[in-house]
Order: C-alpha cells, then structure tokens, then sequence
C-alpha cells in the first residue's frame, strides 16, 4: 500500500502542478478563452476514456505493469507538455495525459486486491487520501516554480518539474510494487465497448430518488468544474495576482477541502442529520459563488474560497452516504457507477461551458452561470431529502416492477 500512495499521491500532484498555470500557457499561445476550455475538458476526456481500459487490460495482464507504465507515459507526457505550442499539441497532450490519468481505475483496484471485507474501506479510504493529498500539494509545488508574473512564467520548468516527480514515482514502482492480482482470477482481454445492458438501469426503474441523487451529482460537479476552470483566469485579469499566488490558492482550496471531507462532516451530520447538512452544504455553495459573482476583491475571493471549500467538501460524503441508504447492497455498485459516469462527464462539460460564457461576457459571468446550476441542485436536494430513504429491502423488487 506506500508504494501505491505513492504513485496515486504523486499522479495527482503532477495534475496539481499544471492545473492553475495552465489556462495562461494557452493565454501565451494565442489560444482564446473558450479554447482554453477545451483543453481544460480534453484532460477528463481522456481520463474518461482511459479509466475503462487500463481496467479491463489490468483485469488481464494484472495490476503492477499497468500502474507502472501508465505512471512512465504519464511522465513522458509532462514532457511533451514542455514542448507544445499550439492548440492542437496542447488539446493532444493534455488528452494523452488525461488518458494516463485513467490509472485510478487500477489503483483503487489494486486496493481491493489486498483487502477483505473488514478493512476494505480503509485501504480505499487510503487510496482517496492520496488523492486528496496530491491535490494540495501539486500547486503548491507548482507555485514555487511558476513566478509571480504571467508573462513571464516558465512553462517549460513546471512542466518539467511534474515531469520528474511522476517519474521518481515510476523508478520507484519498479522494485517495490508487487503484482496484486493472482493468475486464477485473470481473465481473457475483451475491450469491445459494449452499450450499457437494460438489466444495470433497472435498478433506476420506478425510482426517482435515485435518479434525483444523480442528477444532483451532475449539477453540483458542473458547478465546481465551472468555478475551478475560470478561476485562474479571473484572479490574474481582475485581482492582478501572478501564477504562485494562484497556485497557492488553489492549493489552499484542496487543503480546506480534504479537511472537511476527512474531520467535519461526522459532526455535521450528527448535529444537523443527513438531510439538513446536505441542503446546508449547498446553500454554503451557492452563497460562495454569489459572493465571486460580485465581488472582486482578494478578501471577497477568500471569503469566498472558504465557503466554497466548506460547502463542496461536505456535500460530496453527505450525497454517498444518502445514496448508500436509498439503494440496496446489491445494486449500490451500479448506482455508484452510474454517478461517477454523470461527474465524470459534468467534469467535460464545465470547462467548454465556462470557459465560452467568460469570453463572451468577462467579469464573474462564470460564477454566476455555476450559480444558476446550483439553483435546481438546491430545489433537488430540498425535495429527495424531505422523505426518508427508500426501503433498502424493498429496493431490488421496485427496480423490478
């Protein structure tokens, strides 16, 4: 499990370098904002596409070399990252990463490789923490070398810098990562993409609760992926603040909001109930865009960041959890699926929507377009909270009917 920490905590980070920097790389190439959208929405695509297939290659050739060569590409891709210079060496790179990006899949299978039912959540829990972990650290460390002026930051050094932790993280796999998946349990490569089969929506048959959970998955990560995609681009042109200082900010945000996800909704919960702290976290939410929107001042920023971090960082154990009680044991894994595939794609379409709304109209235009997002996300989480859970027992026979 260190090693892969490692290379979980370390992928996340080399994300983390280039993520705040990145909108001014293609500022400096000429790219317009809503093509900085589209480069910003090629990384998720790839991850996307990628997540699927390194599973189903790892389900065959096992777990170590696929986490092994996808952290060595992962690397050569920061390089390259080092030599774009257009939109289109850009757009590919940041997709081929995004691709190598998919290793998570893997990871978290790995994790569940060496657990047994008792202590599984504790080696994902690591796994996530790793996570989390990378995202704060990965601007932080981008911050140090990025400067403090946006026309002069040295894109060729960050990305060069991410490009040799995520390789120290691959010399490292090489001795000290044991292959997880015994031979009996391999099976033979199949990667035809398939169309998802009737038999895994009819849990969702007759169930609105559930599909709402999802929805409400969708609109409150397309939220988070708007703020997040103009962000840097926002604080440079109205708060004149250079790359370090945005990478800070971000980083702040990470920190502030593993904290929440780690220590603070256990109390939240108990204090206030499920419900209430999940209608709670969004109104937090929405109340931090709200501030972005009209306020652009650094104490309005970090009013707002807080806020932001706060709401976000709840909501997200309070849903699953709400989740977990509204589907029976049997069908949790689809219906989980079947959020990740929604976040995943909301992650796709925040960017381009951001990114095409803040060129045409400047100013917190973005923010308040992530706002108005959250307003149905609100009425959505008002009303699948203001009944108690579907029946667990009486779930699989309600898919049914």
């Amino acid at each position: 499990m260190p090693i892969l920490f490692l290379i979980v905590f370390v992928g996340m980070a080399g994300f983390g370098i280039i993520f705040p920097i990145l909108p001014f790389m293609g500022e400096q190439m000429g790219i317009s904002d809503t093509g900085v959208g589209w480069v910003l929405a090629s990384y998720s695509i790839g991850q996307f596409i990628g997540g699927p297939i390194w599973g189903r290659l790892s389900d065959t050739y096992g777990r170590r070399p696929i986490l092994i060569w996808s952290t060595a590409l992962s690397a050569l891709t920061y390089v390259m990252l080092a030599y774009a210079s257009d939109f289109t060496s850009l757009f590919i790179v940041r997709f081929v990463s995004g691709i190598m990006a998919g290793n998570i899949s893997t990871a978290f299978a790995y994790a569940t490789d060496l657990s047994d039912d008792k202590n599984r959540a504790k080696y994902l829990g690591w796994v996530s923490a790793a996570f989390a972990m990378g995202f704060f650290i990965g601007p932080m460390i981008g911050g140090l070398f990025a400067g403090d002026s946006t026309e002069n930051v040295n894109f060729y050094l960050v990305s060069m810098v991410a490009a040799v932790i995520t390789g120290v993280a691959f010399v490292a796999a090489i001795p000290l990562l044991k292959e997880s998946l015994e031979d009996q349990n391999r099976k033979p490569l199949n990667l035809k993409v398939e169309a998802p089969r009737a038999d895994s929506f009819k849990v969702f048959a007759g169930r609105q609760r559930l599909l709402v959970l999802v929805l409400l998955s969708f609109l409150v990560v397309q939220a988070g992926a708007i703020n997040t995609s103009v962000l840097a681009f926002w604080i440079e042109r109205y708060l004149e603040l250079g790359p370090r200082d945005i990478s800070f900010i971000f980083g702040y945000i990470a920190f502030l909001t593993m904290i929440m996800h780690g220590g603070a909704v256990g109390p939240a919960v108990k204090r206030f109930g499920e419900g209430n702290t999940l209608r709670l976290s969004l109104i937090i939410y929405a109340v931090s865009l709200g501030v972005l929107s009209f306020n652009a001042t650094f104490i309005g920023l970090m009013v707002a960041m807080t806020l932001l971090a706060i709401g976000f960082g709840v909501f997200t154990p309070a849903l699953n959890s709400i989740i977990s009680k509204n589907a029976a044991a049997n069908e949790r894994g689809a219906v989980m699926g079947l959020q990740q595939s929604a976040a995943s794609l909301a992650r796709i379409t925040g960017p381009i929507l951001s990114l095409w709304v803040f060129d045409i109209f400047q100013g917190g235009s973005a923010f308040f377009l992530a706002a108005a997002t959250l307003v149905p996300g609100i009425a959505l989480a008002f009303w699948v909270t203001r009944h108690s859970p579907e029946s667990q027992a009486d779930a699989p026979s309600k898919a049914q009917s």
